[in-house]
């Protein structure tokens, strides 16, 4: 019969690589950690607190970085991004044709149906991208986060197919108090997935360890809501063309300026996406050998413990 040595051996190490240190109970960090979102170092404090400098839960900082997730799940959200970038060109690309265009319909045309693609593309590249991390346990919270973007992404996809399909002929057929609905219908959603977009991007720049890039990312996200927010001020019927003007033009310049940066943002992620992959994929390589290890020197000491 086994000894009580034996049977309190330690069980073998997870294979799903790593724990998350919220099921863990609290305790005081021994040793120098930086948080994640402003580099504060967290030395002393307790797991269940927060940062003195910005306010992030500590067992955040606890969590390892996205080098040390599974490479095929990085692999999964380098594509959501890249499907996302292109969607955005394809707005780009649309917008110039409708602009340079004018009143021409091939122009019209060419332009709303790069505005759809880009839709078509905007969808799964966001379901992809909001993909839980299988290694960490997930919290009600960012469950909500990340369905408030698919349904707010996929909602901006009905109403752009919508006006893509049916175009200006269709709207002028229709009641103004409806076109009026659609049309905030639409910002709405919009500011509701840049909302959660910003959240969803935010704990991926944490994930990647690069702080300037969340930084980025508020300055971006924040230019595209107050621009989106402007272009409902333009919506509104305020019977005042003075007003009216002045949100428009203010909501194009900030699209204008916003616009152009934001495929540039997300391109830097996916080249952060990528090089945390491969990070990952040697870090995973080290911890798939040291599990055989482990397990054959497990196995071999198990002939003489039953002797």
């Amino acid at each position: 019969m086994d000894s009580p040595d034996h049977a309190a051996a330690s069980p073998p190490p997870p294979q799903g690589g790593l724990v998350d240190p919220a099921t863990l109970p609290p305790y005081e960090l021994a040793i120098s950690t930086p948080c994640r979102t402003c580099g504060y170092d967290l030395h002393g404090l307790r797991t269940d607190g927060r940062c003195p400098e910005c306010g992030t839960a500590v067992r955040l900082s606890l969590r390892a970085g996205l080098e040390f997730a599974p490479p095929a799940y990085l692999r999964t959200l380098g594509r959501g991004m890249l499907l996302k970038v292109y969607g955005l060109v394809f707005v780009l690309a649309g917008a110039v044709i409708g602009g340079l265009g004018g009143s021409d319909e091939i122009a019209a045309w060419a332009a709303r149906v790069l505005v759809m693609a880009a839709a078509l593309l905007w969808v799964p590249g966001t379901w992809l991208l909001t993909l839980g991390e299988p290694h960490l346990a997930d919290d009600r919270r960012k469950l909500t986060v990340r369905v408030l973007l698919r349904v707010a992404c996929t909602a901006v996809l009905g109403l752009v197919l919508l006006w893509g399909f049916g175009g200006a002929e269709w709207i002028r057929g229709v009641p103004r108090p409806v076109v009026f609905a659609l049309q905030t219908a639409l910002l709405a959603a919009v500011l509701a997935a840049i909302a959660a977009e910003a959240v969803v991007l935010g704990r991926l720049a944490r994930g990647l360890g690069d702080p300037l890039l969340a930084i980025r990312t508020r300055i971006e996200m924040w230019g595209l809501a107050i621009s989106v927010a402007l272009s409902i001020g333009g919506v509104l019927p305020l019977g005042l063309s003075g007003p009216v003007c002045c949100f428009e033009t203010l909501s194009a310049l900030g699209l204008f300026v916003f616009g152009l940066s934001w495929p540039v943002l997300l391109v830097r992620y996916r080249l952060s996406l990528g090089d945390a992959e491969h990070k990952a994929a040697v870090n995973w390589a080290r911890q798939i050998a040291l599990l055989e290890r482990y397990q054959q020197s497990a196995a071999a000491a198990s002939p003489s413990e039953s002797a």
